[in-house]
């Protein structure tokens, strides 16, 4: 009679051992499954507290075509620039590229962390395809010397827009060598002070 009550506790323990077991598993499953969720659509997402402005100040012939976007997103991802954001990988740092002529090229998604400026990837990146710094750029081997008047508009329309949707005020808006002196970008033939005087309010 003994041996079969312990026999049978034992049975009862070697359940609920296997039920804990169980338990722990499936725990374990839905915390992997909830950091695979966070991995791939909500690590790296942003809520754009800022603009920072840029220039390419790469050549601009890649390969005998003028560089875009996605000659960009080949060169950053040369560098190790990729995130993973929303479920697949971006490599180019930039949210927007504009071309000489204007045209407004998407790079990552605006909710996703840019690689563009240290300690200021929170911040929508945008690229002018040029160099406006004049002694780097002569010869216009970098594209255009100064920003195109497409440019110009192109940036103005998308700063409005931008301002409006994340509710930016001008004072979050920087050009990269305000918030790193080392660099130049995006060049001393760039104002900033023209942009700022087309999207206040």
């Amino acid at each position: 009679m003994i041996l079969f009550q312990k026999t049978m506790k034992g049975k009862k323990l070697s359940k609920n051992s296997s039920k804990i077991k169980w338990t722990l598993l499936a725990v374990i499953l839905s915390l992997i499954g909830l950091g695979t969720l966070y991995s791939v659509f909500i690590l790296n997402t942003i809520v754009p507290k800022g603009i920072v402005l840029h220039h390419s100040a790469v050549p601009f012939m890649q390969n005998a075509s003028p560089v875009d976007m996605k000659r960009i997103d080949a060169i950053h991802q040369s560098r190790g620039f990729s995130i993973l954001c929303g479920g697949r990988f971006y490599y180019i740092g930039y949210h927007y590229v504009i071309l000489p002529d204007g045209t407004l090229q998407q790079g990552r998604p605006e909710r996703c962390r840019g690689a563009h400026t240290v300690d200021y990837n929170d911040y929508i990146g945008i690229c002018l395809i040029g160099d406006f710094s004049a002694p780097d750029n002569v010869n216009s081997e970098m594209g255009p010397r100064q920003p195109t008047p497409q440019q110009l508009e192109t940036l103005s329309d998308l700063i409005r827009r931008l301002r409006s949707e994340y509710n930016l005020p001008v004072t979050s808006i920087y050009t990269h060598h305000e918030l790193n002196p080392e660099t130049e970008c995006p060049g001393e033939k760039f104002s900033k002070n023209e942009i700022l005087e087309q999207v206040k309010d």
